[in-house]
């Protein structure tokens, strides 16, 4: 970065132009790099509300398995009534 404002001050287009160039990508690698630890910190920063974390009870995702199951298996037998 302390380069970038040198070659700016100095009008040194080329070498500006290669910096700037070089902290986009330097961006990009860094993200790419360190997803798993970025996505971690940006899902805490996510589950906490006021100070505290949520929790998903076991039993509500056990509910919505179920539900899913049973509307996948209606629209089966749906299609399959429907073909006849």
């Amino acid at each position: 970065m302390f380069f970038t404002i040198i070659a700016k001050f100095l009008r040194l287009k080329a070498l500006l132009w290669i910096l700037e160039s070089f902290w986009l990508a330097a961006v990009i690698i860094f993200s790419v790099v360190f997803q798993v630890e970025i996505r971690n910190v940006l899902a805490q920063i996510g589950g906490q509300i006021y100070g505290f974390r949520l929790k998903v009870k076991d039993s509500y995702i056990t509910e919505i398995i179920e539900a899913v199951k049973d509307l996948s298996m209606s629209s089966i037998r749906w299609d399959y009534i429907n073909r006849e």
